[in-house]
């Protein structure tokens, strides 16, 4: 399992976000990924996500 998925709800999102991932395992998918803004990515890292790499985005 690439992400461990943390027990704790702290509110109506990140239980709907759990209910998303559940939804995926039960089709057999085994990986999440997901592109999170500097203010969601405490809400991700708080249900068990973690950070595999950063990237920059450039627009000219």
């Amino acid at each position: 399992m690439p992400f461990a998925i943390t027990p704790h709800l702290t509110d109506l999102s990140d239980a709907g976000l759990l209910a998303a991932i559940e939804a995926g395992r039960a089709l057999g998918y085994r990986l999440g990924v997901l592109q999170a803004s500097t203010d969601g990515l405490p809400v991700y890292r708080r249900i068990g996500f973690r950070a595999m790499f950063d990237y920059a985005v450039y627009q000219a």
